[in-house]
């Protein structure tokens, strides 16, 4: 069913909805609120038993988006019960729809609903030669010596001048090059720096191709060719089962082929009970259950939260490797850190609360050194952390990952 809104109190009004209830908060002169409305009349109908949506004209009602805190339209808010659920701005397909609100519980009359991954709206460097020449040039001019100096940096940070002008917020990167965030901060974290990996990408790299999917195609083939084979992780049954099984689906996401959303609702479903059964936020079971359950099945990654869990799971199981390759206790790898995190948090607000300036670098590192300096157990594992940071930038892992990440271009 699909309404135009006429109550007085909005915020009333929706608190006394039983059942889903999608708002549509849009405006005659917005145009693409206007291309929005077929694919909404399409929801109408496949949800009829399931959904009502109800459209809001912001000119009439203009209290509603400042007491829904909206900023922008198109804006869409999906209500169950008289609460929020959650909420989509800008234009989406139908594919896209069906995907979100099957993932919040709102199920389709029109049969077994499906997931069907949907590619950006532009394609790398917006089919344009000279954009791609601008990227490819900026790669290039990278040299040796600042290779050498350390300029390219491990992890999200930067990589060189080319990465510098990421935010997270309002993705000035990846709105010059037509590239995803994603993209970037994977090719980021990989840190490529030797100068025959800059020319191989440079020459491999095209306009007009997805690279959507490439961080998703390499977290799969890690997760097959690398994490199961480490020397000393060690998972259960029931944690290979849950990552062969999301490792085959993500196969079918790759290849373009649509897939039961019955089938990523078991998949999450089981990542639940193995976190469940593992450790919370410390054993590597419990983050890898953890990373399917918030990509089963897989939204396309565009925002700060999303490209976190990237980067969060990679760096992490990268250092589980070489720690327990170099033979580190479950202390050393689950415990020591949290003390040192607990000791940081509690001197933090002492020093605060003394009037001590808490801000700087300089701040930072004496309070790693203060620690350190605590006890001789702290002072190795201090020593121990330091070494395999140092392993973790320029790994063979990494090495493995970056030849398979440079033949997906």
């Amino acid at each position: 069913m699909m309404m135009n809104f006429t109550a007085e109190n909005p915020v009333y009004f929706l608190s006394q909805q039983q059942g889903f209830v999608l708002l549509d908060l849009w405006a005659p002169w917005c145009a693409p609120c206007q291309s929005l409305e077929p694919v909404l009349e399409q929801l109408s109908v496949d949800y009829s038993d399931e959904l009502k949506i109800i459209k809001v004209n912001i000119d009439d009602y203009n209290k509603v988006p400042v007491e829904l805190n909206v900023r922008s339209i198109p804006t869409l808010i999906l209500f169950r019960n008289g609460s929020e659920v959650a909420r989509k701005n800008g234009v989406a397909g139908k594919a896209d729809f069906v995907t979100w609100l099957t993932r919040h519980g709102c199920q389709s009359n029109a049969g077994e609903p499906v997931y069907l991954y949907k590619s950006y709206d532009w394609l790398s460097f917006y089919h344009d030669q000279r954009v791609l020449g601008l990227f490819t040039r900026e790669l290039l001019s990278l040299s040796d010596s600042d290779r050498a100096s350390g300029e390219i940096t491990a992890g999200d940070t930067k990589q060189g001048n080319l990465l510098s002008a990421i935010d997270d917020e309002k993705g000035y990167l990846s709105r010059v090059f037509g590239l995803p965030d994603v993209f970037l901060h994977f090719f980021s974290f990989l840190s490529f720096q030797e100068t025959d990996d800059i020319h191989r990408l440079a020459g491999k790299i095209k306009a007009g191709k997805d690279y959507s999917l490439i961080p998703l195609q390499s977290i799969r083939h890690w997760l097959q060719e690398a994490l199961f084979k480490s020397p000393g992780i060690k998972f259960s049954d029931q944690q290979q089962q849950l990552t062969a099984a999301w490792c085959q689906a993500i196969g079918q996401v790759i290849e373009g082929q649509p897939s039961a959303m019955s089938l990523w609702q078991d998949i999450a479903s089981e990542a639940t009970v193995c976190m469940e059964n593992s450790q919370p936020h410390g054993q590597v079971g419990y983050l890898l259950a953890f990373f399917i359950s918030r990509n089963s099945p897989p939204l396309r990654v565009e925002n700060k939260s999303q490209i976190d869990d990237f980067s969060r799971f990679f760096y992490a199981f990268y250092e589980y490797q070489y720690q327990l390759a170099a033979g580190w206790t479950d202390r050393e790898i689950f415990e020591i850190r949290q003390e040192r995190m607990d000791w940081i948090r509690n001197k933090l607000a002492v020093d605060r609360e003394a009037g001590v300036d808490i801000h700087g670098q300089a701040y930072s590192e004496a309070l790693f050194t203060v620690w350190a300096e605590l006890n001789e157990e702290n002072s190795e594992f201090q020593k121990k952390e330091t070494d395999i940071h140092q392993q973790v930038i320029g790994g063979h892992p990494s090495r493995s990952l970056k030849e398979y990440f440079i033949t997906l271009l």
